[in-house]
């Protein structure tokens, strides 16, 4: 039996690199996180100094992914600030995370299942870390598979390459994102049919971005 060829694609060549293309990704998912929760937080009942935190620090990531990648060459003291503004990022979004968790659970500790249906989306936060930890993957050069360069510093070595660090970060983003939809979804109770489909697709994506993952070199027929 004759073996089915992959599909040959054509060559299309890109118009900047590929970590450019995923740091200007990451300075417009930034914006629109940042511009979402500020209409979250300004229409919540509960307002505190701390929910100002997220929407002032938006715009500085913004700044540093954008400009990063807009530019040609990888300046070391421009990297730096972009890590150090990452990892207040993912910060944020740890804290956050910390902060919604409190609101489905009683004074006492006890943790409340519906409240994660009715109350602040609690994995929202963690949008942040995502979205900043694929910020430092793309500020970083890998000088060669598994093997990264710190400017100025040193090499580190973590054993995947930037191909499966982009799909994994990505994978997590859209299982979180899938969560939050089911999540959200079920405060309508399901009325439509088509309230599954993000849930679906959501799923099924995560799937493939996260099994491609944990694959060195996926064929590029299944890419």
């Amino acid at each position: 039996m004759a073996e089915t060829a992959a599909p040959r694609f054509p060559h299309v060549p890109l118009p900047i690199e590929r970590d450019r293309l995923m740091l200007l990704m990451v300075a417009m998912n930034m914006g629109s996180t940042g511009l979402d929760v500020y209409l979250a937080h300004s229409i919540g009942t509960v307002q505190n100094a701390f929910m100002h935190i997220p929407i002032l620090y938006a715009p500085l990531g913004v700044a540093t992914a954008a400009l990063l990648g807009l530019s040609p060459r990888r300046p070391p003291l421009l990297v730096w600030a972009h890590i150090a503004v990452m990892l207040m990022g993912i910060t944020v979004g740890i804290v956050g995370f910390a902060f919604h968790l409190r609101t489905v659970m009683l004074p006492s500790g006890e943790f409340i299942w519906g409240g994660l249906i009715f109350s602040a989306p609690v994995l929202a936060a963690l949008a942040f870390s995502g979205i900043s930890g694929l910020g430092i993957c793309a500020a970083i050069e890998e000088v060669s598979p598994g093997r990264y360069l710190l400017p100025g510093l040193l090499e580190v070595s973590v054993g995947l390459t930037k191909r499966q660090l982009y799909f994994q970060f990505i994978g997590f983003g859209v299982t979180a994102a899938t969560i939050s939809a089911a999540i959200e979804h079920a405060q309508e109770g399901y009325l439509s049919w088509t309230m599954w489909l993000p849930v679906a697709i959501g799923g099924l994506c995560a799937g493939a971005l996260i099994g491609h993952s944990l694959r060195r070199e996926p064929p590029l027929g299944e890419l």
